[in-house]
C-alpha cells in the first residue's frame, strides 16, 4: 500500500505503517512545568550598567501561585522505517525511533533586522529568535510516558551612532534595560546626539533571553479519530438556592 504525503498525514489511516505499534490519539496527563529563564546584556555605555537589587524601603510583598497538570493529546502517525509524525497542539513534529524511545523535534527560527545610513547617521537593529518543541515518547502497549520540553531563545541587538549632528531623536532603546552607574552624571541611560555615551562611535545594546519549560507525562492510547475532540468531563456545578428573606 502507498503511504501519503505529510499534507494528508494526519487523516491517513495506520494500515500501511510499519510504526502502527503507536499510531492514534494519546491521552496525555501532564504534571507540572519545570521552568526557567536567564537573560544577559552587553552593552558599551559609559555610564550604563545592568540594574542592580537596591534596598527597599516600602512593604514585602510575597507572591504565591500554583500550577496544577494538564490534559492534551498527541496524534500519531507513522512514517517508513523508523520516522513517525506527531500532532501536539498546533504543531507537527517529525519524529524517529532511538531504541524503545521515540524523539519528535521540530525547531523554528525567525529573523529580522533593518539598517539606516543618512548624512553620517548610523541606526541597526536586529532580532533572532528559536523556539524548540522536542517530545520523548516511550510505549508500552496502550500505556506511554515521556517528557515534553518546550524551549526559546532570543536575542535582540542595537548599535547607533553616538553623535550625529542634527538627530535629536536617537532610536537605541538604554534606557529600557540599564540603570546609570552614576545619577549625578544622569538620571537616565540614553544616547543623545551631541555628547559622547559611549567607549566607541557606535553605542551598542544586545538583550540575550531563553526560557525553557520541562513536563513529564503518562499517556493512554484511546479510539479517538483525527475528527474527534477531546472534552474534559467536569462535575456539574450544585444548583442556585435561593431564599426567602422576607423581603418584597
Amino acid at each position: 500500500m502507498r503511504c501519503v504525503t505529510l499534507l494528508s498525514i494526519l487523516t491517513l489511516s495506520s494500515a500501511c505503517n510499519p510504526s502502527s505499534s503507536i499510531d492514534g490519539t494519546w491521552v496525555l496527563q501532564l504534571d507540572m512545568p519545570t521552568r526557567s529563564s536567564t537573560s544577559s546584556i552587553t552593552e558599551n555605555f559609559v555610564n550604563g550598567q545592568q540594574p542592580t537589587a537596591s534596598a527597599s524601603t516600602g512593604p514585602t510583598w510575597i507572591y504565591d501561585s500554583e500550577e496544577t497538570g494538564q490534559i492534551a493529546t498527541v496524534r500519531i502517525i507513522g512514517g517508513a522505517g523508523k520516522t513517525a509524525f506527531a500532532s501536539y497542539g498546533d504543531k507537527v513534529l517529525p519524529g524517529v525511533r532511538e531504541g524503545g524511545v521515540w524523539v519528535f523535534t521540530l525547531e523554528q527560527t525567525d529573523s529580522d533586522s533593518q539598517t539606516l545610513n543618512d548624512q553620517g547617521y548610523t541606526y541597526l537593529s536586529a532580532e533572532d529568535s528559536t523556539s524548540l518543541t522536542r517530545i520523548l515518547f516511550t510505549p508500552g502497549g496502550k500505556e506511554a510516558s515521556g517528557q515534553i520540553t518546550q524551549s526559546t531563545t532570543r536575542t535582540r541587538e542595537w548599535a547607533e551612532s553616538d553623535q550625529a549632528a542634527g538627530y535629536t531623536y536617537m532610536r537605541i532603546p538604554a534606557d529600557d534595560y540599564l540603570e546609570p552607574i552614576d545619577p549625578n552624571i544622569g538620571y537616565y541611560v540614553e544616547n543623545e546626539w551631541d555628547t559622547r555615551e559611549c567607549d566607541d562611535t557606535l553605542c551598542r545594546l544586545t538583550v540575550g533571553e531563553t526560557s525553557s519549560a520541562q513536563q513529564t507525562f503518562v499517556a493512554q492510547w484511546t479510539e479517538l479519530g483525527p475528527e474527534d475532540s477531546l472534552e474534559v468531563a467536569t462535575a456539574p456545578s450544585a444548583p442556585p438556592q435561593y431564599y426567602d428573606t422576607g423581603w418584597y
